[in-house]
């Protein structure tokens, strides 16, 4: 007599009374898969947090290269005071040169004209589109760049240049810190930029750079350098400006596998919020 087909389904899924649920059953049987399949998820898991934290690790901007920023510097420059203004003698260029052969500390030095100074930031300055080749208002000087003996010489070389006629201000030269690091420099916005800034750049504005620059063919590397590096070197090379770290600008530095490739990513920068200018790290 035909008492019906056994259906597995409907039976071993059943709860009734009298009978073993079907996945109670088979748990009680599988514990050990189930425990190592418990672990493995957890494994799992963890390796999507930890490769998101690599990955958002690797967003992140490098450090600026602190080693050789802050070494006892042997060069220096003297700033002579500019023809526009009117206690500046029209024998500045003279008067100086012949200040610097005087002194016994200091071993060489050369001439940088106006001309030499405008030039050289205008080959570096990536412009926006329409925007005039000279930064409106500025005021180009001649430079001498020297040589000390020794860099404990500086103070005393200091004292015994300002104040001569012809010469403005004397400071250590400003270190190429990103001169064969870097082939593209980024100024973000700071509380004191003018146009097109509107303000400092947000820590939003800023990733938002990064992010588009991770996206750009023929990027090696990315290089933050904050605003308290930034103040460390003003302190150390600018000291006769006052500045808080508010007032010092974000910048970052970035290293192509072409160097020729840096000045039209540059252009595509300077369209973001939050960015002041962009030039090319020569």
């Amino acid at each position: 007599m035909y008492d019906g087909e056994h259906v597995h389904g409907a039976d071993e899924l059943s709860f009734g009374s009298g009978r073993e649920p079907w996945l109670r059953g088979w748990a009680l049987t599988h514990r050990r898969l189930i425990a190592i399949s418990a672990v493995m998820a957890v494994v799992l898991a963890g390796g999507g947090a930890a490769g998101w934290y690599l990955y958002r690790q690797s967003l992140l901007p490098s450090p600026p290269p602190t080693d050789l920023a802050f070494s006892p510097s042997i060069n220096l420059t003297v700033a002579l005071c500019p023809p526009q203004i009117a206690d500046c003698p029209e024998t500045a260029r003279d008067d100086a040169v012949r200040a610097v052969q005087a002194v016994s500390e200091i071993s060489e030095f050369t001439v940088v004209s106006a001309e030499e100074v405008k030039a050289d930031y205008q080959a570096a300055t990536i412009l926006r589109t329409g925007e005039p080749g000279q930064a409106a208002g500025a005021i180009w000087g001649t430079y001498i760049n020297a040589t000390l003996r020794s860099p404990e010489a500086f103070a005393a070389v200091k004292r015994q240049l300002e104040g001569k006629p012809g010469i403005a201000r004397v400071n250590q030269a400003w270190p190429k810190v990103w001169q064969g690091r870097a082939d593209l420099g980024v100024v973000l916005c700071s509380l004191g930029s003018v146009a097109p800034c509107t303000g400092a750049a947000t820590a939003a504005q800023r990733d938002a750079v990064v992010a588009r620059l991770r996206e750009q063919d023929g990027v090696a590397e990315v290089f933050l350098q904050d605003q308290a590096f930034g103040l460390r070197l003003l302190q150390r090379f600018s000291p006769d400006q006052y500045v808080t770290l508010q007032d010092v600008a974000e910048e970052i530095y970035v290293r192509f596998d072409d160097h020729a490739k840096a000045r039209q990513v540059g252009q595509t920068l300077l369209g973001l919020p939050g960015v002041m200018r962009a030039y090319l790290v020569l």
